[in-house]
Order: structure tokens, then sequence, then C-alpha cells
């Protein structure tokens, strides 16, 4: 920004905001209802907030301008500003969008509102530069808290036709849930049909986020799966949140030894599109291994469960590896539940078995590919890892474990031989003491965690074992309150007992307010 508040830090622009209304010394805006508070001694967090007011004509003196670079090309059908809904917002702004320092697009617009949309589609661009030149008001301050690279449309009961929410987690990664979103929409706006080239539809499709909010709450961030004109009027979408995203695009992996479990999160949520936050107490742990080429959510499937770590991508748009608490969060009370439910006792697990893995470079050399190949570049994949390629026919122009990019100049016969490493492995299982009379052994076994090392295997198969022994399954419904997947609650239960268990999965009608819930504890 070329004009800001010395206490202001620009990339709180990219945050979701709340920021109370502040007394700040404007013209006619501190009023005396109650809701104002003085200005903090803690001043993080305040968006921007500029130093020149606008003048008696509205107009500010200097226009503070504010420049936003992109590492990666953005499409949108608009920019929509967050300015302060207290009382002041800008009435007039210049919005440029360019590619480099080539300009695409300019228009001016005159918001009349706090939450401001500047309609306009604009494809590939990776910078924009905002002048913001009028105040709705005199003496006021430009005051932005947030910028949204898209339209905002909210649609509330009166266009939702129908709203199911499903939230999964599972606490010892078995697997990486995929939470989804269902609604049927009614629209009369032709931007939203799927014949319309420059409606909402085609920019969906490039993975525009959608935010579900109830009753106040976010209830999570997700993105176009599927979608269906099924007349006019009448849409329905179907939608998956990030670790669905995951799911549908490629991890080249590779072979680590002693890698900080925190940058490899890192490394497979970023290359995907995501951010991650990630426990320090997980970060903190090293991991070593082998990763075939596979999914990011494959990949992140794996480290989760090499450190123990539960995968929650619930009510934001942050992939979150958390260490699960065995403290009840929520109590879901007799206030709350509705009558009915069930209560079932799950199939006994009388041990885990655990194959580590401990991944060694040998001299045995084998072809890995021998064809005839075109001139241009060709990537060759690998089943198993291997090191030290010899490429002839051909340029190696990269490489991992897992891949070779060749360069071919002229076409012809191209081979790739490779090295390979030994996969060394051991299995580590425990085991009930004793198996109640007439029970059969049931043994849980898993074989292709390549990321847990001998060293960790006793403690996967450990935690495994435990989780297998709460038997006890509550399948109930109740008024939508603020649980999560993944912590655990205590539930009013048969017998007028209290029980404490892991919520698996959360099933929400959103226009209703109902969920029901699958909760499993001892």
């Amino acid at each position: 920004a070329t004009d800001q508040q010395e206490f202001v830090d620009v990339s709180d622009l990219k945050k979701e905001l709340s920021v109370p209304p502040t007394a700040t010394l404007e013209t006619n805006y501190w009023r005396l209802d109650g809701a104002f508070r003085s200005f903090p001694d803690n001043r993080k967090g305040m968006g921007l907030i500029s130093t020149v007011k606008s003048g008696e004509d509205l107009v500010y003196s200097s226009f503070p301008t504010l420049t936003v670079t992109f590492s990666e090309n953005h499409s949108s059908t608009g920019i929509t500003f967050a300015f302060d809904a207290a009382g002041g917002w800008c009435s007039y702004l210049q919005l440029s969008w360019y590619q480099g320092e080539i300009l695409l697009a300019s228009e001016a617009y005159s918001p009349d509102a706090p939450l401001y949309v500047c309609q306009k589609a604009v494809e590939n661009y990776n910078k924009l530069v905002v002048s913001f030149q009028k105040a709705s008001a005199p003496g006021r301050y430009l005051k932005l808290y947030r910028i949204y690279y898209g339209v905002v449309r909210s649609f509330g009961d009166d266009e939702i036709l129908s709203a199911s929410l499903l939230e999964e987690a599972d606490p010892v990664s078995a697997e990486v849930s995929v939470n989804t979103l269902d609604f049927e929409l009614y629209s009369e706006d032709e931007e939203f049909s799927i014949l319309n080239p420059s409606g909402i539809y085609a920019l969906l499709q490039q993975r525009q986020p959608l935010e579900v909010n109830a009753n106040g709450q976010i209830m999570g961030t997700f993105y176009l799966d599927n979608w269906e004109n099924t007349s006019e009027q009448l849409i329905r979408m179907s939608c998956v949140d990030a670790a669905g995203v995951l799911d549908s695009t490629t991890y080249r992996g590779g072979i680590y030894g002693n890698q900080s479990a925190g940058e490899l999160f890192a490394d497979i949520c970023g290359s995907g599109g995501f951010t991650v936050e990630v426990s320090a107490s997980l970060a903190a742990q090293n991991l070593s291994g082998w990763l075939p080429i596979s999914s990011h959510r494959e990949a992140l499937h794996q480290a989760a469960f090499a450190v123990g770590g539960m995968v929650d991508c619930s009510r934001s748009g942050t992939i979150r590896i958390l260490e699960p608490s065995s403290t009840a969060a929520v109590a879901i009370g007799p206030d709350r539940k509705f009558l009915g439910g069930t209560v079932k006792l799950r199939q006994i697990v009388t041990g885990v078995e655990v194959t580590s893995h401990a991944y060694q470079e040998s001299e045995e050399s084998e072809e890995l590919f021998s064809g005839a190949l075109e001139a241009g570049t060709h990537e060759i994949t690998f089943q198993a890892p291997h090191h030290t390629l010899t490429v002839s026919g051909a340029v190696l122009s990269s490489s991992g474990p897992n891949y070779a990019v060749l360069m071919v100049s002229t076409a012809g016969a191209v081979s790739v031989t490779g090295k390979k490493y030994v996969d060394n492995t051991q299995v580590t299982g425990v085991y009930a003491a004793s198996i109640p009379a007439g029970a059969a052994a049931n043994v849980i076994r898993v074989e292709n965690a390549t990321l847990v090392s001998p060293a960790a295997a006793s403690d996967a198969a450990q935690r495994l074992y435990d989780y297998y022994q709460l038997r006890i399954e509550q399948n109930l419904s109740f008024a939508l309150g603020e649980e999560r997947p993944g912590e655990c609650v205590s539930v009013m239960t048969l017998y007028d007992t209290v029980k404490t268990g892991r919520v698996e999965q959360l099933s929400t009608d959103l226009m209703a307010g109902t969920t029901k819930a699958v909760i499993v504890g001892a």
C-alpha cells in the first residue's frame, strides 16, 4: 500500500478479520450506542487503514493505492471488497488487472455498501492495482478489512431448496476423509446456466471456493465437483473440501531420510494449492521411507498415519494436522438431543500388525523403459523407487526416485535403466492378552504404510490397536451445535448414562439445522 498507518500489516487482508467498531477520531463516526470501543493497544489484525482522511468533498487529497501480486495466474468474475461496516467505505475506486506489466482491463466503480462486488470477468491476471479515491463521508480514513478474489454471492433460505453437509474424520488416519456439500438452488439468473460461457459455472470449474455459513457459524470451504441444471431455474451442486480437491492432483513423492514432517506436510499441501497448519509436536517429528507417485490426498494420508496425526479440513479453508485430544470439547445434552438413536457394539479387534519399511540403495540395475519416442519432452514413471539413472537416446532433463523427464531431440529408440532400492520390511504387532470365549481372532494388518520406519512401527500399531478397542458406537440426532468431526464429545445416552466418545461422522441438514452423528467410545 502506498499509504498506511504505521501499525498496519497489509497481509491481514488475506485473513478473515473481525474488527469491532473502534473509535478513531473521525468526523461523526463514534456512535453512542455502546458498540464502539476505544482504540486498542494491540493493533494487530486491523486491516488496511490509511493516514489520509477524506475532505469535505469526500475526495482523498492523495489516493491510497494498493497493489496485489500473485505467484500464479488467477481468473475471477469480479473482486469483492469488505470495507468498514461501522460507517464508512470507499465510494469511488479505480481497479486495474494486469498480467505482468500488460494491462488486461481497467474499470471504475462506485461502491454503495461496506461489502461491494466489482463485477468483471477477467482471466489469467497476476496483479491488481486499486486506487481508492473517494469516501462515503467526510473526514474518514480508508478502512479495508478483506479482499475476495471473486464474486461474493450470498444465498439464503428463499433461494436454497435443500442443503446437506457430510463431515468425517479418522483420528488414526487409516484414511483421509473427504467432506462433501450438496445443495439445490433456485435461481432465475442466467449466470447459473451451464450453457452460459461467461457465467459463474465457467469459473467455478477453476476451483473458486464456496463458503458455507449456518447460524453465524462457518461450516467449511468447498469446491465444485458436479453441477447439474435440472431446469432453467433449478441447479444442483455437489462439492468437496480441500481433501477432495487433493484427490484429483498428482504428487511425485520420493525417498526420505529423517525428513521433517512439518516440511513434508507443507510440500504436499502447498504443491496441491492449499495451506496447512501442523501441531508443533507432529511437525517436529522426522520421517523416513518412500512415497510413490500418488494423489496429494494419498500422500497426505501416508504422512499423517506415520506421525499419528488426524487430518481435518472442516470449518475452514485450511488443512489442519492435529494431535487428537481425548478431552471432551462439547457436551450434547438432552436439551439438544432428539428422541431415538441407537447404540451398538462394533466387531472385536484382537490385534494389529503394522509392516515397517526401510529403503536401502542397492547396486542391482534393471531396465525401466525401452521403446521408441517422438521428439519432445516425455515423463517416464516407475512402479518402485530407483536411483542412479542411465539414459540412452535422450537427455535426462530432471528426475526423482519415481520418475524421469526426458528430452528427445530426434525420434527414435530410448532406454532408461536404474538401480533398485531394497525394501527391508518387518512386521510389528500388538495383540489382546486374551480373547473372549466364542470370539474369533480378528487381526487388522497395515502393509503399505511406506513412511512407517522400524523405529515408528510399534507406536503406530499401538495407536491403531487402542482406537479399535473403542467399540461402543452411538448413532444419534441433535440440534446443530459447535461439535466438529474428530473431536471428543460427551453424550447423554441410554439409561441417563453420560458417555465420552469421538465424532467420526456428522451429517447435517443445513436447512433444518439438525445433525446426525456417529460417535465411538469405550
